[in-house]
């Protein structure tokens, strides 16, 4: 019989707390290429309207889209960080707020909601699916 692996829960834990501040600095910083590179190459965004973007050439063309016209400040406040070791995946809820303006001119527009992510562990952790968000 072998023994499983040892995993350090709060090293961890704080490597993926790491990997979610890196998505928020790209967001804010508009730096697409350090954005998707935080993703699998076959990952994938779900949206409400239920298009998805699959592999990061796509995700990078929907994050150009959706942040490029825009000035950011994004925070993600982790609320429930799942690990499963064995399997190499971790799941992260939490909150997050967007404050955006548009380059252009314009107003500010405030956002809040919920964020689900899904990792999984390679040689590094990735973000492998961003569920569309109901509710």
């Amino acid at each position: 019989m072998g023994c499983a692996e040892k995993v350090d829960l709060a090293a961890e834990t704080k490597v993926l707390n790491d990997h979610v501040a890196k998505v928020q600095t790209a967001i804010n910083d508009s730096n697409f290429p350090e954005f998707v590179s935080l993703f699998m190459s076959d990952a994938k965004i779900t949206r409400p309207d239920s298009s998805i973007f699959e592999g990061t050439e796509a995700i990078e063309g929907w994050a150009r889209e959706a942040f490029g016209n825009y000035t950011f400040e994004s925070r993600l406040a982790s609320e429930k960080l799942l690990i499963y070791p064995g399997a190499k995946k971790a799941f992260d809820r939490g909150i997050y707020h967007l404050n955006r303006t548009p380059k252009d001119g314009g107003n500010l527009e405030k956002e809040s909601g919920w964020y689900r992510f899904v990792l999984v562990q390679t040689e590094r952790w990735h973000l492998a699916h961003i569920p569309a968000q109901l509710a």
